[in-house]
């Protein structure tokens, strides 16, 4: 017999690797969310597998070992959101291309979710009867797209006001609330069409309004000149004056009416009368 020899060389030759991304998913904004991205390489030696993000949403993260993480900020909701990711492999021995890679996608969806709107500090009051309260209340809102917010009073005082768009209060306490502490609440309330839940959330505060007690009141003569009376009036800032007169204390009759003067204040009677009482 004889026996030779000859040689067989085998080459590496580098196959991609498989990548597996997470299934779609929705969650919702202001919300962490993470996953994994997972790939198999049937090359043996075992191959280095390295993963990147190729394309997606604003802070999103994959790491090089396939974590991907990603809290959607207040303006990415309501969004659908395609990521690409890439999973690339390393084979030294390989005698075709040494770095194979396989791109896949899956789609993250957010979700709109309602935060409350604020209200701005509100301040106590004290006044005197028939004196106005006027300011205009504030609200933020953190929603975006920009929510509308509508102001309310809840069981508000008699003659009290609130625009429901402005957030502008009125109100003017009447001489029955003399010596009374009254408290009001004002509301403002949000409306978020694209919230998955709760599109109406409100925030509520109050504020205190003393309405001091009435000074007397005071109608003094104080000079007649060519049939003229002049008389003063004194009292507490804040009411309407009213100056009646009668021929008898019985009939009364309204001649004179000061809205809100400061006082004290003068009232001239220029009619001439032999006999007539005045309050």
């Amino acid at each position: 017999s004889a026996t030779n020899t000859f040689t067989v060389v085998v080459y590496e030759v580098n196959v991609a690797p498989v990548l597996t991304l997470p299934a779609n998913t929705t969650i919702n904004e202001l919300t962490l969310y993470t996953n994994n991205a997972t790939a198999t390489d049937s090359d043996i030696p075992p191959n280095t597998l390295t993963f990147a993000l190729v394309a997606g949403p604003t802070n999103l993260t994959v790491s090089p070992s396939g974590a991907i993480s990603w809290t959607p900020s207040e303006a990415q909701g309501p969004s659908t959101n395609v990521v690409q990711i890439s999973v690339t492999d390393y084979n030294p021995w390989a005698v075709n291309a040494q770095h194979l890679s396989v791109t896949n996608s899956f789609n993250i969806t957010v979700n709109e979710v309602n935060t409350a709107p604020v209200l701005g500090a509100l301040s106590d009051w004290t006044v005197n009867p028939g004196q106005t309260i006027s300011f205009t209340a504030t609200a933020t809102d953190s929603d975006i797209p920009t929510n509308t917010l509508t102001f309310s009073l809840i069981a508000p005082p008699a003659g009290a006001s609130l625009d429901s768009s402005s957030g502008l209060f009125k109100w003017r306490p009447t001489v029955a609330l003399a010596k009374t502490t009254n408290t009001v609440q004002v509301q403002v309330t949000d409306y978020n069409p694209y919230a998955v839940s709760s599109q109406h959330l409100s925030d509520t505060k109050s504020f205190k309004v003393v309405v001091n007690p009435l000074a007397p009141v005071v109608l003094m003569p104080v000079s007649y000149a060519n049939g003229q009376l002049k008389f003063q009036v004194s009292g507490t800032v804040g009411p309407d004056y009213i100056i009646a007169a009668s021929t008898n204390l019985s009939a009364w009759s309204d001649i004179f009416t000061n809205l809100s003067p400061t006082t004290p204040f003068l009232f001239t009677n220029n009619a001439t009368f032999q006999n007539r009482f005045y309050r």
